[in-house]
C-alpha cells in the first residue's frame, strides 16, 4: 500500500473514531418526563373562622405535602391582612410549589362580625320572583353557604355554593368567589327582619346573572 493510501485509510479511520465517540455521548443524554402533579395545601384549625369586632385571632398555619418528594413542611401565609377594629370577611392566603414548580394555594376566611354569637339566619329561603327554594347553612357565628346563590331554577350550570358573612343586624357580605363562569361576588347586600320575616337581598356580579337584586324570604 503506498503512502497515499495510507493516510487516506488513516483519516477514514480518525473519522469513524470521532462519529461513534460523538454518536455515544449523544446516546449518554437523559430526558424526564414529568407528570403535572401539584402540592397538597392541607389548612390547621378551620378554613372559616369568626371573631367579634375587637376579638383576637392566632393563625395555626398551614402544611405543603410535595408528592415527588413525599416531604410535608409547614406554611406560612403569603397574605394576611385582618382587621378585628371593622366587621368583614378577611382571607388569609397561603401558597406554595413543590420540586418541580407546580404551584398551588390555599384560602382562610376569618369573618370579623358585630353580631351576637347565638343568632342564625341560616335555614330555607324562597326568592320571592319565581319560588325556588334556597338552603343557607351555619357554618360559624356570622358566617354562611347558600346552595343556590341566584336563586335559579332549572339550569344546573348556574347553581353553585357562596359563602357570606353577617356584619351586622342590617348588613352581609360576600367575597369574591371562584364560580363556572369565573369570579363570582355580590353588592347591594342587605337583611331585613319583621317579627315574621327575615327578607335577604343581593345582586350576583357574575357571567350570566344579570344585575337585578335578588330577595330571599325566610321560610
Amino acid at each position: 500500500m503506498n503512502m497515499k493510501n495510507k493516510l487516506i485509510l488513516a483519516s477514514l479511520t480518525i473519522g469513524m473514531v470521532v462519529m461513534i465517540a460523538a454518536c455515544k455521548k449523544k446516546n449518554e443524554v437523559v430526558s424526564e418526563t414529568v407528570t403535572v402533579k401539584y402540592p397538597v395545601i392541607t389548612l390547621k384549625g378551620a378554613k372559616y373562622v369568626s371573631i367579634p369586632v375587637g376579638g383576637s385571632f392566632s393563625d395555626p398555619g398551614a402544611t405543603l405535602f410535595d408528592e415527588f418528594t413525599n416531604a410535608t413542611t409547614d406554611l406560612a401565609p403569603t397574605q394576611s391582612a385582618v382587621d378585628n377594629t371593622t366587621p368583614g370577611m378577611y382571607p388569609i392566603i397561603y401558597e406554595g410549589q413543590n420540586k418541580y414548580g407546580f404551584k398551588s394555594q390555599e384560602v382562610r376566611w376569618v369573618a370579623v362580625t358585630d353580631i351576637s354569637t347565638n343568632e342564625d339566619i341560616g335555614g330555607l329561603y324562597k326568592r320571592t320572583s319565581n319560588g325556588q327554594d334556597v338552603n343557607i347553612t351555619k357554618v360559624a357565628t356570622g358566617i354562611y353557604k347558600v346552595d343556590n346563590i341566584g336563586g335559579v331554577p332549572g339550569a344546573p350550570e348556574y347553581i353553585y355554593d357562596m359563602y357570606f358573612v353577617q356584619l351586622s343586624d342590617t348588613t352581609l357580605d360576600f367575597p369574591s368567589q371562584p364560580g363556572p363562569f369565573g369570579t363570582t361576588y355580590t353588592k347591594s347586600e342587605k337583611i331585613t327582619k319583621s317579627s315574621s320575616d327575615t327578607l335577604l337581598e343581593w345582586a350576583v356580579m357574575g357571567a350570566g346573572f344579570g344585575t337585578a337584586v335578588r330577595k330571599f324570604s325566610h321560610q
